[in-house]
């Protein structure tokens, strides 16, 4: 914001104390201005308004609400994978057990590959699959969480050496078995 912006900011803030019956000064408007004239008049004003709108506790709200209420709002990673539950789920009443199901999330593709059998989970009672999405979405939370790039791909051939080593008394100074992850 600039200087000649403080007039329609004090005008917003009068308005936002009025519905919170409190009464400015103008110290309280200059202090006001001071912290939000980083920001844009526009987003201040969206801001303002967001907060009318949700706001339900009595009180001028703080100059850090005003803040909160300008930041973007991400669903949280817990929402993300409770979506994907449904989805999931949709999919299983959709094309059922003889179905190849498709996902567009990386983390349901890796987690439906990898750990879940999709016609075991097309054959769960619904209290089954009830449980079932609970541990999806910790699971979910924990994948994406882990940065999957500090993992090495092993590949099919690096595989083979080390299953050769297993079984067979090691590399007996051969350079089988050996498998450098460290790349």
């Amino acid at each position: 914001m600039e200087n000649k912006d403080k007039k329609e900011f004090a005008e917003i803030m009068i308005a936002l104390g009025e519905n919170f019956s409190a009464k400015l000064t103008k110290e309280g408007l200059d202090i006001r201005f001071k912290v939000l004239a980083k920001y844009p008049l526009s987003q201040v004003k969206a801001a303002c308004y967001k907060v009318l709108e949700e706001r339900v506790y009595p009180g001028m709200p703080t100059i850090g609400e005003i803040i909160q209420a300008m930041k973007p709002t991400t669903p949280q990673i817990e929402d993300r994978a409770r979506v994907r539950v449904s989805e999931i789920m949709g999919q299983i009443r959709l094309i059922g057990s003889h179905g190849n199901p498709t996902w567009d999330d990386p983390i349901v593709a890796d987690l439906m590959r990898r750990r879940y059998n999709w016609q075991n989970l097309c054959a769960m009672t619904e209290t089954e699959l009830h449980w079932w999405g609970k541990e999806f979405v910790e699971t979910y939370r924990a994948m994406d969480m882990q940065d999957a790039q500090q993992y090495p791909q092993i590949e099919h051939r690096d595989m083979k050496r080390l299953a050769y080593g297993i079984g067979n008394g090691g590399d007996k100074g051969r350079g089988r078995g050996k498998l450098n992850l460290c790349r």
